[in-house]
């Protein structure tokens, strides 16, 4: 347990902060799935644009035949970018400002350590994105 208290010391020293905030938000991978999501919701947005600039063209009086082409393709892009969305989870990251937050709130614990962390997590403690949500009744008091 020392080496990992080492490890953990070093990796979080005021040297070193910046550089291991970066890995851990860069370790979620999430930011593929923020730009897909992004995209879908760019091309859904513009496809209603699109059919709300066809609607009014209807009301100024454009022949509506002439435009059911187009209308069908919007209506199309329209609902796949839509599905897309729907089916697809909006990633839940923790930001860099989470991180630092997170590390910071360990200054109000007098020593975390591997062995306090195992016997926490043995006894039952609960955590929520790096905070403790549950302590166990045994070792609360």
């Amino acid at each position: 347990m020392d080496a990992l208290n080492t490890w953990i010391g070093t990796a979080f020293a005021p040297e070193n902060l910046d550089r291991t905030v970066q890995a851990l938000v860069e370790s979620q991978g999430g930011a593929r799935e923020t730009g897909d999501h992004d995209q879908a919701r760019q091309r859904r947005d513009e496809a209603q644009a699109k059919l709300r600039w066809f609607q009014a063209a209807i009301a100024a009086g454009i022949d509506p035949a002439a435009l059911v082409d187009v209308i069908n393709e919007a209506e199309a892009v329209r609902a796949a970018a839509q599905a897309e969305l729907d089916n697809t989870p909006v990633p839940n990251l923790v930001t860099a400002a989470e991180v630092y937050a997170m590390v910071d709130s360990l200054d109000d614990i007098p020593v975390v350590n591997a062995p306090h962390l195992v016997a926490l997590v043995r006894a039952g403690a609960r955590f929520e994105r790096g905070h403790l949500i549950e302590r166990p009744e045994t070792l609360a008091a």
